[in-house]
C-alpha cells in the first residue's frame, strides 16, 4: 500500500492539533483502489484511522478527501462522516 499526503490542516487553537488527509492506493494485479488515511497529532494525543479500497474511482476519492479537508473532519468522525458521503454519492 502506497500513502500520499494531500492536505494539512493545522489547528494551534486546538492544542497545535495538526490533521493530515492522505490517499491510500492498494494494487492487486491490473486493478488499483483508493482509500484513505486520516492523521491527528496534537501537543498530547496521536491518532490514525485508515479505510482502504473506497474505490476504484480515484477522482471519487479525491473528492472526499477534498470534503474531508473543506470540513475539518478529524480521526474521531471520519469513518461516519466517509460512510454518510458514500451513501449519499449512492443516491444521487
Amino acid at each position: 500500500m502506497t500513502v500520499k499526503n494531500i492536505y494539512e490542516k493545522s489547528l494551534p487553537c486546538m492544542g497545535n492539533k495538526v490533521i493530515r488527509y492522505n490517499v491510500c492506493e492498494n494494487s492487486v494485479g491490473d486493478t488499483t483502489n483508493y482509500g484513505i488515511e486520516v492523521t491527528e497529532s496534537s501537543d498530547n494525543s496521536n491518532m490514525k484511522e485508515t479505510i482502504e479500497n473506497i474505490s476504484p474511482n480515484k477522482d471519487f476519492v479525491y473528492d472526499l478527501i477534498t470534503y474531508l479537508n473543506e470540513n475539518v473532519v478529524d480521526a474521531t468522525h471520519f469513518k461516519d462522516i466517509v460512510e454518510d458521503y458514500i451513501l449519499m454519492s449512492e443516491n444521487v
